[in-house]
């Protein structure tokens, strides 16, 4: 099994980054509880969300080094259309939302991206584009999708 590129020097700023980010979700969201999926291993999504014993939500936090003025002079945040369909995928199965929750050098932006039932909440277009292909740099050409800017609620990274 090829190394995962979280595991890499690079991969590790990412991963203690997106520790961070978890970290953050759990601080303004005192009534969930945030269950982290092994960030050693590949996994659908990196975190579920319970309140009260019941899943709620399945996320993705993923971290950008951008500031959000950046992300907002590019009209819209870019995720691989693969994984959306997988997140609503299992997501749907299991009777949870599924949001996204990626951390930028100044705020942090949430998207609930599909309702429990696996209807789309975000607009997004989907188009088949070069981007980076890992956190380690790269090039590839694969079918993104580019969420709107319209949904995303911003949240600061402290108080």
């Amino acid at each position: 099994m090829p190394e995962l590129d979280i595991n890499t020097p690079v991969g590790a700023f990412y991963k203690h980054r997106q520790q961070e980010l978890l970290d953050r979700f759990a601080i303004l969201s005192p009534n969930f509880e945030v269950w982290v999926t092994d960030p050693d291993r590949e996994a659908t999504v990196d975190a579920l969300v319970t309140k009260g014993g019941r899943l709620v939500a399945v996320m993705e936090a993923r971290c950008r080094n951008m500031p959000m003025a950046k992300l907002r002079g590019y009209g819209s945040a870019i995720i691989s259309a693969k994984k959306l369909r997988r997140m609503r995928a299992l997501g749907a199965s299991l009777c949870a939302k599924v949001l996204l929750f990626n951390g930028y050098d100044d705020a942090i932006g949430l998207w609930t991206l599909y309702d429990e039932h696996g209807a789309q909440v975000t607009p997004f277009t989907e188009a088949m584009t070069e981007g980076q292909a890992t956190c380690n740099g790269g090039r590839i050409v694969r079918r993104h999708a580019y969420l709107s800017l319209d949904t995303m609620k911003v949240v600061p990274w402290f108080d």
